[in-house]
């Protein structure tokens, strides 16, 4: 049975989390280039107990995998300092 068009987005962004580990590596960045690669693999969970359990999941379980674990990826979680948003009153 062919893939749904929805399971090509879950692939697309398992593309971009393989491509944060890349950009980390390049970097020099191994400690987050490690995080990226528990990630990834954490995204191929769902595959592994659907092959496993006989199952098939809806194509929105692996998308929403992928985009939740890919919000924690290198490239994102270390996008720079933040600046406190207090405001002073007078």
């Amino acid at each position: 049975m062919p893939a749904s068009k929805g399971m090509y987005l879950a692939y697309f962004f398992q593309a971009l989390i393989a491509i944060n580990i890349a950009y980390a590596l390049f970097k020099g960045q191994y400690g987050e280039a490690f995080t990226g690669v528990l990630v990834f693999a954490l995204t191929f969970v769902p595959y592994v107990v659907a092959d496993r359990l006989d199952v098939r999941f809806p194509w929105f379980v692996y998308f929403l995998i992928a985009l939740s674990s890919g919000s924690t990826s290198p490239a994102t979680s270390r996008g720079g300092t933040s600046r406190s948003t207090r405001s002073t009153t007078r």
